[in-house]
């Protein structure tokens, strides 16, 4: 965040990720009510940040989907089938929530790519329209620096893609 960001600032960012980790909590209890206690996390697919799973343990910081470190939401994960092995989901009859998050992620392909594309569209109009066309050296040097923004957008929707 910028630093001239105001305590009103990091208290609503704050505020918004307190909203989030409420409602990725009430995700993963809900979830438990359908794929029961007796699952364990796919440990090849299982993400760095999430502590390993202690079936004998009665503790709730040993919930392979809460963050290692409380306070840091964006290391949580929700219960999806390919953090548990796929096949407990299909001898539980919840096959549709397999299929289900094959589509989901396939959604998100296809938003990052599209997002990619007008990316990259974006910068390529750019570069044809303002650094061609630039006349003097603080249009061009501003058409750089749309450039250079439009290269992060290219850059946060590639890793995104690359991501799923």
């Amino acid at each position: 965040m910028d630093a001239r960001a105001t305590e009103a600032d990091w208290l609503s960012i704050s505020c918004w990720q307190d909203q989030l980790q409420s409602q990725i909590d009430a995700l993963v209890h809900g979830a438990a009510q359908f794929i029961r206690n007796d699952w364990q996390v796919n440990s090849r697919q299982r993400p760095r940040s999430i502590a390993p799973f202690n079936r004998d343990s009665n503790d709730e910081t040993d919930d392979p989907f809460l963050p290692d470190h409380p306070g840091h939401q964006q290391v949580s994960n929700v219960p999806l089938p390919s953090y548990i092995r796929v096949q407990y989901f299909y001898d539980i009859g919840l096959s549709s929530l397999v299929e289900q998050e094959i589509d989901l992620r396939q959604g998100q392909e296809n938003d990052a790519l599209h997002e990619l594309h007008l990316a990259l569209v974006d910068k390529a109009v750019i570069f044809h329209t303002d650094v061609w066309k630039g006349g003097n050296y603080k249009m061009t040097t501003w058409a750089w620096g749309q450039i250079s923004n439009a290269e992060a957008m290219v850059q946060q929707h590639a890793a995104i893609y690359h991501q799923c």
